[in-house]
């Protein structure tokens, strides 16, 4: 999770979706969809969590392949064949509708059950001063991200670096939410 502005919200997630999925007594492989390159916070924080639980945690890239950074930490989580549930954390607002159907999709193929962990749409008054300063953390970070981009471009003087526009995530994010 790059937002530093989201981590404070995600202090004790990781310990309730093992208790979530742990209530199930018919799950016993877990799978979490990382669209990033690297490992999060998130993502170990998971693994130790279940681990705990018994409960083993494979991280998967989005061709839904074991991601190469869970490959090296081999001796923390056990690979099975067949996943009971795959976890998909903070995707679906990113996406378009149609890449939101397919990745769905791939998650039915893939695993008879889902855990979809999304930002929330208040239906309290009380909830709105939240929500709204988890959407400005999510501007803002997304914003720091766009300067960042930028910059490293103008010092390198390199116009070839592929790097995701952030402007469309943002764009995915306010139809996400409208919807």
């Amino acid at each position: 999770m790059n937002n530093i502005f989201l981590w404070p919200f995600y202090k004790g997630l990781q310990l309730q979706i093992a208790q979530t999925i742990f209530a199930d007594n018919r799950a016993h492989h877990i799978g979490k969809l990382s669209f990033n390159n690297e490992m999060c916070s998130i993502d170990l924080g998971l693994i130790h969590t279940c681990k705990n639980f018994s409960l083993p945690v494979t991280i998967l890239d989005q061709n839904f392949e074991v991601s190469k950074c869970c490959d090296e930490l081999q001796s923390i989580s056990q690979f099975y064949s067949e996943m009971d549930v795959l976890i998909s954390f903070l995707n679906l607002s990113s996406m378009n509708h149609e890449e939101r159907y397919n990745l769905i999709k791939k998650m039915q193929e893939r695993a008879p059950k889902a855990l979809f962990i999304e930002y929330e749409n208040p239906e309290r008054n009380m909830a709105y001063p939240m929500y709204y300063s988890l959407i400005a953390g999510e501007h803002l970070s997304s914003f720091g991200k766009k300067i960042s981009t930028v910059l490293t471009r103008k010092l390198k003087n390199n116009q070839g670096i592929c790097t995701q526009n952030t402007g469309n995530k943002t764009t995915h994010l306010k139809e996400y939410l409208k919807n």
